[in-house]
């Protein structure tokens, strides 16, 4: 898996944004301002008089695990906000988490703190931690590993966060279907903006939205975190299997479920991330081949919408995207649009054949419903 990783992202080297912190955690999506106030009242972890932040005991998984979580609890003792599920972990740094694929132990990952079973669906994002001073080639092998087992298993995933440590230097990765971007966070220079960079993603990592940490929200999930309802169309679908979904960092991640509406009729539900250019294509192909034998009907078809992260009201709604986490620095060539598309009827799966002539008749359909669409196109 990591041959393949290098491969998918070879042409994709990490974007630097100096203010990635703020465009992926703006001040709307937070529960509460953090700015220089906050940082003040943070009197254990925040040297007012030299200006800088106080540095965890050891640059290790459990001292970093202390650092993040005292860093946590100070905030919740300053502002009086409600203690989070969320806890930072270091209990699996030498534990692999369960999965089919990969085997991997994770350093430090932030969870749920009243589930007893972990696996890497719980996680909600990673702090690799190594004494080398820079990021070096197995430490990029080890965050897209890590990455791409969260967007293998966590199937509502829009992007997702990272931090990485190397020695003393902190590293802040945010990847989704369009790459990496990347920002160093000086947390040891003098002055608030650099320690209020760290916060910002702490604060938003524990105590922001769904949305807000790099998940779908019109999805919900189950406690084993399983896909369970998905919202389009101004409905509520209760999904009642898997059918197909891409793994993957960069590119379509398209998946596909087969979903129940409110009146009980059988759907399928396509989401995926499109190029821009052809955001649209499948959708135009289906509305010109509406009618047509053996193509599925489109009942609704759009790209999704997100708070629009420039609204400090967080009211209005913008095309979900990569392009908002780059603000200007998107590669053309890679943009892609959250597209999601609701179609009937739903069939079976062609193995499922009971006979022969079952199966022939199947393959037929197939022919025949490929001809007809040509012609009609």
């Amino acid at each position: 898996m990591g041959a393949y990783l290098a491969i998918e992202l070879n042409k994709v080297k990490p974007t630097k944004i100096i203010t990635l912190p703020q465009i992926v955690f703006p001040d709307s999506s937070l529960s509460f301002p953090v700015d220089e106030d906050l940082l003040e009242k943070l009197t254990n972890v925040w040297n007012g008089e030299n200006k800088t932040l106080i540095q965890p005991t050891t640059y290790t998984e459990d001292g970093i695990q202390a650092w993040f979580n005292k860093i946590a609890a100070d905030i919740i003792s300053a502002i009086k906000c409600p203690l989070s599920s969320l806890t930072w972990s270091a209990q699996y740094c030498n534990t692999v988490l369960p999965d089919n694929e990969l085997e991997r132990k994770p350093d430090v990952i932030l969870v749920d703190k009243t589930l007893t079973a972990i696996d890497w669906r719980s996680v909600h994002a990673v702090v690799e931690v190594t004494s080398h001073e820079m990021l070096h080639s197995d430490m990029m092998r080890t965050i897209n590993n890590k990455t791409y087992l969260m967007f293998s298993t966590q199937l509502n995933c829009r992007f997702v966060p990272f931090l990485a440590i190397c020695s003393r230097k902190i590293y802040f990765f945010v990847t989704d279907q369009e790459g990496q971007t990347i920002v160093d966070i000086y947390h040891l220079h003098y002055g608030s903006y650099y320690a209020l960079n760290l916060i910002r993603v702490i604060v938003a990592l524990m105590f922001g939205g769904p949305e807000t940490t790099g998940f779908d929200p019109t999805m919900t999930t189950t406690p084993e975190g399983d896909i369970s309802t998905i919202s389009s169309n101004s409905q509520e679908y209760k999904v009642k299997s898997t059918i197909a979904a891409v793994w993957g960092i960069v590119g379509r991640s398209m998946q596909v479920w087969s979903a129940l509406n409110a009146n009980k009729e059988l759907c399928i539900i396509k989401d995926g991330w499109i190029h821009k250019g052809r955001a649209m294509a499948e959708e135009e192909h289906l509305r010109a081949l509406d009618g047509v034998i053996g193509v599925p009907k489109l009942i609704w078809g759009e790209t999704m919408q997100i708070h629009n992260p420039e609204d400090s009201l967080r009211q209005g709604f913008c095309p979900d995207s990569t392009a908002w986490i780059r603000r200007g620095f998107s590669n053309e060539t890679k943009l892609c649009l959250h597209n999601c598309l609701v179609l009937t009827p739903v069939g079976q799966d062609l193995s499922s054949f009971a006979s022969l002539g079952e199966l022939v008749a199947a393959l037929r359909d197939v022919v025949v419903g490929r001809s007809m669409s040509c012609l009609y196109s």
